[in-house]
């Protein structure tokens, strides 16, 4: 179970930072 949040959490960061970047 704590493995998939972490997991959520990478995500979550990379989604941001790609749409940082995008933009």
């Amino acid at each position: 179970m704590k493995q998939q949040v972490i997991i959520e959490a990478c995500v979550c960061i990379y989604a941001y930072m790609f749409l940082k970047v995008v933009r």
